[in-house]
């Protein structure tokens, strides 16, 4: 069986509606080391596993008050 890699990724703009946030924000985030993990899958370019966005979000999420920390 072969799995299809783009399908599994998404790129920085996907990941970034997906978050609701712009492509700059985003690339801030990880430059800050404070954004979700990305896949280099070359100089310059990186893609997300979108299992690595909800980990993000949930890790940012306070659950007890119900919001973003």
């Amino acid at each position: 069986m072969q799995i299809e890699i783009p399908n599994l990724l998404l790129t920085r703009r996907e990941a970034a509606e997906r978050l609701r946030m712009s492509t700059r924000t985003l690339a801030k985030l990880i430059d800050s080391g404070e954004g979700p993990n990305p896949v280099r899958v070359s100089p310059g370019k990186v893609m997300f596993k979108p299992a690595d966005l909800s980990a993000w979000v949930d890790s940012r999420v306070d659950h007890g008050a119900g919001g973003m920390r």
